[in-house]
């Protein structure tokens, strides 16, 4: 198939099965009553760099390590430049002391962390495991930080006490039991929208790749051209889109 037409249709599923992604599992979180900052920085933060991730996996896998490598480093270079210049000029953006003064120094620290590690031309599995326990590390603190108060958000209404009218007692039982059985459908109806985005996420992967590689073939260039690029630019797309109308 064209590369063009691979490139095209697999951005198309990136970005639907991103946006699926975003929508589920921000829905969740905020079902589970966590704050707005910690879904930005943790849900929304992983669900829309969701199609990096299928890519540079599905890359890995099929033996494109170029592409894997630069999409990720091209991609933290465009969303930077890019999408935070992009989202300023949209509208000035305030800065949150914690994200200033914590977030920012950690994520210069692990681009430091990254470049040491990969110094030697190759990522052993064991220094990708410290990159994912790290990653566990530090969303456990943000959850941990930035917990609201209220455990789950459940709107179950106080039933009244057992001397009240036994009318009473059984309305807001009833009462409880559907806003439950609504609650579990929502989390149900959710989880599927997560599940759905993440099937479209892999197939857009796999076609974004194929064409990406199809067309360094093309043009006779290094797949490491088109991924710090072409495919960094393309993966990096969700985030500018939800960067910029955050900002609004």
């Amino acid at each position: 198939m064209n590369p063009y037409v691979l490139i095209v249709l697999g951005f198309g599923c990136l970005a639907l099965g991103g946006e699926l992604l975003v929508r589920g599992a921000s829905g969740l979180a905020k079902r589970l009553g966590f704050s707005e900052l910690i879904i930005g920085l943790t849900v929304v933060a992983f669900a829309t760099s969701a199609p990096e991730l299928a890519v540079s996996v599905n890359a890995a896998y099929f033996g494109h390590a170029d592409v894997a490598f630069g999409n990720v480093v091209g991609s933290n270079i465009f969303n930077i430049l890019f999408v935070l210049g992009l989202s300023a000029l949209a509208a000035p953006l305030m800065v949150d002391r914690q994200l200033l003064y914590r977030d920012v120094p950690i994520m210069i620290a692990l681009s430091l962390l990254t470049y040491w590690i990969a110094r030697n031309g190759v990522i052993e599995h064991y220094e990708a495991v410290v990159l994912l326990v790290l990653l566990l590390g530090y969303t456990a603190l943000s959850a941990v930080t930035g917990r609201q108060t209220n455990r789950i958000a459940m709107e179950i209404p106080d039933c009244p006490s057992e001397d009240a009218k036994p009318q009473s007692q059984t309305s807001c039982r009833r009462w409880s039991l559907f806003l439950a059985i609504r609650n579990l459908a929502v989390f149900l109806g959710l989880s599927v929208v997560v599940c759905v985005g993440v099937g479209v996420l892999v197939l857009g992967a796999k076609l974004f790749v194929d064409g990406a590689v199809s067309l360094a073939n093309a043009w006779g260039i290094s797949e490491l051209v088109i991924a710090v690029t072409i495919v960094a630019a393309g993966t990096s797309l969700p985030e500018a889109a939800t960067s910029i109308v955050a900002g609004l």
